[in-house]
């Protein structure tokens, strides 16, 4: 294999769209949390270094009044990662947190790189579409959130996948 020469975020980018394409495809919420706090802490790191604003999940959230510490959110993907001290620890893990770091992720990605990823995209819509009351759907995103409602059904989410990614692919098609 020859090698690759990479950014801190082409490799985000990478770890995020890995991430993505496990959780549309009910992969394991283990490998998929541990890529999405890789892709996050990177992310979160360069736009620190580029004086961007804070990120939500870990910078804001866990400094709002009754969110949870820092130590808190960490402490799956610490667990994932590390064995040196607690060998024979176990932890309850919620998967459902990993969401909101990929989202918060992918989001920041596209504000500081103003790429337009259609799987970031694809994303995106499956979390807004959980709650679309609780979202300002961007107007850009419109059309294609009025049809995700309609392509989402009971939390399939290859069905969601395909279906959206085919639907991007003709609206970049239509577009040329």
């Amino acid at each position: 294999m020859k090698s690759l020469k990479l950014s801190k975020l082409a490799c985000a980018r990478r770890q995020l769209e890995a991430a993505i394409s496990l959780f549309f495809h009910d992969a394991d919420a283990v490998s998929i949390h541990t890529l999405t706090c890789a892709a996050y802490n990177v992310i979160r790191d360069v736009n620190g270094s580029r004086r961007g604003s804070p990120m939500f999940a870990k910078e804001r959230y866990a400094k709002m009044e009754g969110g949870p510490p820092l130590n808190a959110l960490n402490e799956p993907e610490n667990f994932f990662k590390h064995g040196d001290r607690d060998a024979d620890a176990e932890l309850t893990f919620f998967p459902k947190f990993t969401e909101c770091l990929l989202v918060d992720a992918c989001e920041k990605y596209r504000e500081m790189t103003a790429e337009c990823v259609p799987e970031f995209l694809c994303f995106t819509l499956w979390f807004m579409m959980q709650a679309p009351e609780k979202f300002e759907i961007p107007e850009e995103w419109r059309s294609l959130a009025d049809d995700a409602k309609e392509l989402q059904s009971n939390d399939d989410r290859p069905g969601f996948q395909g279906r959206l990614m085919a639907h991007l692919l003709e609206l970049s098609d239509g577009r040329k």
